[in-house]
């Protein structure tokens, strides 16, 4: 059985017109239901049923910004030659959440030919429901992580929350930007 060949993530971005994610990466969202619910995640609001997107993650865009939606949202890998790993961090207001490549696959790849950093990405497969609305989506900002890691600190988790600051810190964005 022939292996697959692992697609030119420029090719890939373009034969599924995917557009730049503002937390990072790529996406295209691929269905949106008509049909709407309550969403208990947003106070009865109307949501769509559901919602699916597709998002990569390259080479040149391997991390998303830590952030939350109040939907549930699993994905699923599609196609990838690296794996890459989620971090969740439960807080008291939900759980927040970032994707990112490996960084040993980052690190080869930034080592070897431009084929090699083109060939690295993972493309995955989100279906949130409630649907997702960019009301019920936000970012960690360095304000609420510094109090996040504060507050954590006073309850004697001092030792892991320097792990969790020194992972998590360069994915943090500066400020609430717009979506």
């Amino acid at each position: 059985m022939p292996l697959l060949q692992q697609p030119v993530m420029t090719e890939l971005i373009d034969q599924l017109k995917l557009s730049p994610h503002p937390e990072g990466g790529y996406f295209l969202e691929t269905d949106k239901q008509l049909s709407s619910v309550p969403s208990t995640f947003a106070e009865n609001q109307p949501r769509p049923l559901a919602t699916s997107i597709y998002y990569l993650l390259t080479h040149s865009s391997p991390t998303g910004y830590v952030h939350m939606n109040k939907s549930v949202d699993p994905g699923s890998i599609e196609q990838n030659k690296q794996p890459t790993f989620t971090k969740h961090i439960i807080g008291p207001d939900g759980i927040w959440k970032m994707s990112r490549l490996l960084d040993a696959d980052i690190e080869a790849a930034s080592q070897g030919s431009d084929e090699d950093k083109q060939q690295l990405g993972c493309l995955i497969t989100e279906v949130v429901t409630p649907g997702f609305v960019w009301e019920d989506h936000k970012y960690m900002t360095q304000e609420a992580f510094n109090a996040f890691i504060t507050t954590w600190r006073e309850r004697g988790c001092g030792e892991l929350m320097n792990e969790v600051e020194k992972a998590l810190r360069p994915y943090i964005k500066h400020r609430d930007a717009p979506n």
